[in-house]
C-alpha cells in the first residue's frame, strides 16, 4: 500500500515538472517570436553630429541619475563593487523610453547580475522613469544611448 502510495507522489510530481518545462519551453519561444518582431536600436551617427551637440558630461549624467529612484540595488549581492549592467535605451524626440536592451546578457547565469540585470530593465520601464528630462536641442546624441547601471553611483 505504501509502494502505490509512493508512485502515486511520484507520478504527480512528475506531472509537475513536466507541466512546469513545458511553460518555460512556452516562455521561450513567445519571448524568442517578440524579440524577433522588435526593431532593432539604431546607432548614433557620430560623423553626423556637430561636436556642439555633443552631450556634456553633466549632461549625460543627468540623464542617468534620473533612473536612480527607480532602480533597486538587488541586496545581497555578491562582489557588488564589480555589478554593473549596461543598458541601450531609445528615447522619441519628448524624451519618453520606447525601448530598451540589456548589453550583456552573456552573464544571466550569475544570478545576482540576473537580478541587477532586471532591476535596471525594470527602473529604464518604470512609468515614474520613462519620461525624461534631456536637452531638447542634442535629440541626435541621446536618441539611442547607452546608461550602466553601477552600484557605486547610488554612493554619489
Amino acid at each position: 500500500m505504501e509502494k502505490q502510495k509512493k508512485e502515486i507522489k511520484e507520478k504527480i510530481e512528475d506531472k509537475r515538472l513536466s507541466s512546469i518545462l513545458k511553460s518555460i519551453d512556452k516562455l521561450k519561444s513567445e519571448r524568442k517570436k517578440v524579440e524577433e518582431k522588435k526593431p532593432p536600436i539604431e546607432p548614433i551617427e557620430n560623423d553626423t553630429l556637430d561636436p556642439s551637440e555633443k552631450l556634456t558630461i553633466s549632461e549625460l549624467d543627468m540623464i542617468r541619475r534620473q533612473f536612480l529612484n527607480c532602480w533597486n540595488v538587488p541586496a545581497g549581492a555578491k562582489n557588488i563593487q564589480n555589478l554593473q549592467v549596461l543598458v541601450k535605451i531609445k528615447l522619441d524626440e519628448d524624451g519618453n523610453v520606447i525601448d530598451s536592451e540589456l548589453i550583456k546578457t552573456s552573464s544571466l547565469n550569475d544570478s545576482f547580475y540576473r537580478a541587477a540585470a532586471e532591476s535596471a530593465m525594470r527602473a529604464v520601464r518604470h512609468p515614474s522613469c520613462k519620461k525624461l528630462k534631456v536637452p531638447v536641442k542634442k535629440y541626435k546624441t541621446w536618441k539611442n544611448i547607452t546608461l550602466n547601471f553601477d552600484p557605486s553611483m547610488l554612493a554619489k
